[in-house]
């Protein structure tokens, strides 16, 4: 995916998941809609110490689901990534 590319779809597709997820209490999101697994990424902040749970997009392996953590492939690695090396355990959750 090209650099411009990239941006525009993580300028935009932030802006209307957030919005997605507002108006229906976290039920959807907008990149479930164009057709990808999303699943929340439950973790603990690296500094803060608190519950984060921000959607990333995942792929099914067998059993197995995969969390893809690119950003929109630019750096830097999403805040989630940064909070998962911390502290590694986590719960990911798909379809709520």
């Amino acid at each position: 995916m090209s650099e411009s590319v990239s941006a525009f779809l993580a300028s935009i597709l932030g802006a209307v998941d957030r919005f997605v997820r507002r108006v229906t209490a976290g039920r959807h999101t907008a990149t479930k809609w164009v057709g990808r697994l999303m699943v929340e990424v439950e973790t603990i902040g690296a500094c803060s110490g608190r519950r984060r749970t921000p959607f990333s997009v995942g792929i099914r392996q067998g059993e197995t689901i995969v969390v893809v953590g690119s950003n929109f492939g630019r750096p830097p690695h999403p805040a989630w990534a940064h909070n998962l090396r911390a502290h590694p355990e986590c719960c990911v959750r798909v379809g709520g």
